[in-house]
């Protein structure tokens, strides 16, 4: 619970800096990535998942990824392999562990919470 609160406040403080659509484009971004993941953790392992146990495992997606792309920075065709079978492994190790729950069901949620990200970021991104 404090997570959420301490995420309505940083909203409110940008509330009175940003423009209205800068802000409403911001949050949708930020729940068309978390919110796929939390759903799909709930609906595939069928036990609650905390909002902040989704965002550290978005960070740390995006940390592993960081640091593949940048020790795989002059090797082609080596990165090229590690982007492509990465995109669904590297989310679905990360998933695993910081979930608790199996390779397999964190090769699930990464997969159907990619498909719903990609739906959700085209339809925040629709809207002018």
């Amino acid at each position: 619970m404090g997570g959420l609160f301490v995420l309505i406040i940083l909203i409110l403080a940008a509330a009175m800096i940003l423009p209205f659509m800068t802000l409403v484009k911001i949050v949708g971004f930020i729940a068309a990535l978390l919110f796929p993941i939390k759903f799909t953790a709930q609906w595939i392992t069928r036990q609650e998942t905390s909002l902040l146990r989704c965002v550290f495992a978005l960070t740390m997606t995006a940390i592993t990824f960081a640091l593949i792309s940048k020790f795989t920075t002059g090797m082609f065709m080596v990165g090229k392999v590690l982007s492509f079978a990465g995109g669904i492994m590297v989310p679905a190790g990360v998933y695993a562990v910081i979930l608790e729950t199996t390779f397999l069901k964190g090769l699930c949620i990464s997969t159907v919470s990619g498909i719903l990200t990609l739906i959700g970021l085209l339809l925040l991104f629709q809207l002018h």
